[in-house]
């Protein structure tokens, strides 16, 4: 590897100059290997194309790093195992592995056709594993990293939107990129206006929000429109999930049985992504260059699907509705929406006073799901005053419930003035 000069000091992996370092919001999944990467664009004359949301335009001759180390003992130091390169060219990108077999001074390049190699891990308590480590061979770096995904996976705005140290200087890697000049225009958005990738273990993030962001960062490359995949759901991140064909989804390939979808809310069963990642084997994903699987990947899509999804929070749209009506009209109506009730049984309950008769109804009486619910306040036996009530909405099956609702009523006479709803419009002279 000494003679790429990407290095200066390969005992120290201290990078040449112009060779950059980078830190990214969610890694791909590795097998548990420690990473670090670089980057470097080959002349100060060529800039990369930023796009906010899409992928960014790289020129030829571009390279990115990423060095592999391995914990082979638990509580040990790690031990190198690989150095990966990607080069941008003028048909796409290509890749290069440099396996370091147990040197701290040089790698050296694997065959085109790549190479396994069995590591024994110490993962303490008396523990011992065999884990296989693929060097991926040329064709297989572009399995991965394909054009729809953007050639350098981890090189996009929701990946390298966070906090990094260049030197001193401790700032926003998209700012310092801009103003070090290596895009073509400088980003005037702040980096609370672009989109940001949330670790999966970043708990402090919902829990949807660190799903999405996995599958981007594992999943993207080939699950969206154009990609290599054969499936019909979008990983990508700024696809809604409503709209990426995730939950209760279409499969190309039901596996035997009509149940099972993409992501099937309350089972992990028939979620065939939860199974594809929880499990080895032929299925697993992601697919190449892995032979570990992810257990805090599994628990995360576990806890979205058994109780996010099977358990929504409950919504109400508005959560207070204002009525007027005139002594002996007809009733005055208004709607609310509800959703995300799940699948029990939603029911209500509206609050008692001394008011007689009865003024408030809601219908339909039962059974309610996701939709409009109608109010119906019935002024005919009210005098003039104001009323309230609350209806407290109770899904069994949803979380954040109840969710209380506010009626409040205005009967006036029949007689009144109207009354302006600016007061302080003026006529133009």
């Amino acid at each position: 590897m000494a003679a790429t000069g990407a290095f200066t000091n390969l005992t120290t992996l201290a990078p040449a100059p112009g060779v950059v370092a980078y830190e990214v919001n969610h890694p791909f999944w590795s097998d548990d290997a420690l990473k670090r990467r670089w980057f470097a664009v080959p002349s100060t004359n060529l800039t990369v194309g930023f796009d906010a949301t899409a992928n960014w335009m790289f020129p030829t001759g571009s390279v990115w790093i990423k060095h592999f180390d391995l914990t082979l003992t638990n509580g040990a130091p790690a031990q190198r195992i690989e150095t990966r390169f990607l080069v941008k060219n003028a048909a796409g990108v290509y890749g290069l592995s440099y396996r370091w077999g147990g040197s701290l001074t040089n790698a050296t390049l694997v065959a085109e056709g790549g190479l396994d190699e069995n590591f024994v891990i110490a993962d303490g308590g008396g523990v011992v594993r065999t884990q296989l480590w693929r060097y991926p061979g040329r064709q297989e770096c572009l399995a991965c990293h394909t054009e729809p995904g953007g050639h350098a996976l981890s090189f996009n705005t929701a990946q390298l939107n966070r906090p990094n140290t260049f030197g001193s200087l401790s700032t926003n890697q998209i700012q310092a990129l801009s103003a070090a000049g290596y895009f073509s225009a400088p980003i005037t958005a702040s980096p609370a206006e672009l989109p940001a990738l949330a670790n999966l273990t970043n708990f402090t993030a919902g829990t949807e929000l660190r799903v999405r962001s996995y599958l981007a960062a594992n999943c993207a490359q080939c699950h969206q429109p154009g990609g290599l995949a054969l499936s019909l759901w979008d990983a990508r991140f700024l696809t809604p999930t409503a709209q990426a064909g995730l939950v209760d989804g279409a499969l190309v390939n039901n596996f035997g049985n009509s149940n099972n979808v993409v992501i099937k809310p309350g089972s992990l069963t028939n979620s065939v992504l939860w199974q594809r990642v929880a499990n080895l084997g032929a299925g697993h994903m992601p697919p190449l260059a892995t032979s570990v699987i992810q257990d805090a990947a599994v628990q995360l899509l576990s806890t979205w699907i058994t109780n996010d999804l099977a358990f929504p929070a409950l919504t109400l749209t508005p959560t207070a509705l204002n009525l007027t009506a005139v002594v002996g009209a007809n009733p005055a109506n208004r709607l609310f929406g509800i959703t995300n009730v799940g699948s029990g049984v939603l029911s209500w309950t509206v609050t008692a006073d001394a008011t007689s008769p009865a003024w408030l109804t809601v219908s339909p009486t039962n059974g309610l799901g996701n939709g409009s619910v109608i109010v119906t306040a019935i002024s005919s036996n009210l005098a003039i005053g104001n009323y309230t009530k609350t209806i407290t909405i109770i899904a069994p099956d949803a979380t954040n419930s109840p969710q209380t609702l506010t009626v409040a009523l205005s009967v006036t006479a029949s007689n009144q003035p109207p009354v302006a709803n600016n007061d302080n419009y003026t006529v133009a002279a």
